[in-house]
C-alpha cells in the first residue's frame, strides 16, 4: 500500500511516499497486503467490517453468489449507489453479469469519470476503475494469484473499497490462498 507520489508545486516537482493508507479500514489494508503481497501499510481507519471471501467453482455459481451477497448488502441497509462490482476481466468476458436478475436494481457500466446513479448499481473492470473508489466493492473473478499483473490488479481493485470489501475467487485459487496466508504471516513475524 505504499505508493511514491510526484506533486508539482510552484517550486517544482516533489516525490514522496505515501506510509498512511487513509482510504480502506483494517481488514481491507490485511486482503490487500494478502492478496497482492504488498507490505502492511499503517491504517488511520483502525477498524471495519470483515472481508467476505466467497468460494466458486464456475460462472454461473459466481454469478449467483454476488447477487444473493448484493441483496444482503442492500437488505444490511446499503444503497444502491454505494456498492460497485469491479471485474478482474473486461466487462465483455464477464458473462456471469448476465445471470444477476435476482438483484432488484439496475447494473450501470462505469467508465473513469462515472456519473451515479443513487438507482443503480455501478459495475466496471478494475483497469477502468483505477483511480476512484467506492463504499462497497464487490471484486469478482479472481482466478489467479500468482502472476504479477494480476496481483498488481488486485491492489488496484482491493484498495478501491472505502468500507465494504467482498472477493469472490475460483475454487482453483484455494491452495494458492492459502500460500498467501502463509508468507503474509511469515512477513508480519519477520522470518521472511
Amino acid at each position: 500500500m505504499l505508493r511514491s507520489t510526484q506533486r508539482i508545486n510552484k517550486f517544482g516537482p516533489t516525490q514522496f511516499t505515501l506510509r498512511i493508507n487513509c482510504r480502506n479500514t483494517k481488514p481491507i489494508a490485511v486482503a490487500t497486503a494478502l492478496l497482492a503481497r504488498v507490505p502492511l501499510a499503517e491504517t488511520r481507519v483502525a477498524e471495519g467490517p470483515e472481508v467476505a471471501y466467497k468460494w466458486f467453482t464456475n460462472s454461473r455459481h459466481q454469478s449467483s453468489l454476488v447477487a444473493s451477497h448484493i441483496n444482503s448488502l442492500l437488505s444490511g441497509g446499503l444503497n444502491p449507489d454505494q456498492i460497485t462490482l469491479l471485474s478482474a476481466k473486461s466487462v465483455a468476458k464477464s458473462p456471469w453479469l448476465r445471470g444477476l436478475e435476482r438483484v432488484s436494481f439496475p447494473l450501470v457500466q462505469v467508465d473513469s469519470a462515472p456519473k451515479r446513479s443513487p438507482k443503480a448499481i455501478a459495475f466496471s473492470s478494475i483497469k477502468d476503475f483505477k483511480g476512484l473508489e467506492s463504499d462497497a466493492v464487490i471484486l469478482t473473478d479472481i482466478d489467479d494469484l500468482e502472476s504479477d499483473e494480476f496481483r498488481e490488479l488486485i491492489y488496484v481493485g482491493t484498495s478501491r473499497a472505502r468500507v465494504f470489501l467482498s472477493l469472490f475467487l475460483s475454487e482453483q485459487a484455494r491452495e494458492t490462498f492459502r500460500n498467501c496466508g502463509t508468507a503474509l504471516g511469515k512477513r508480519l513475524s519477520g522470518e521472511e
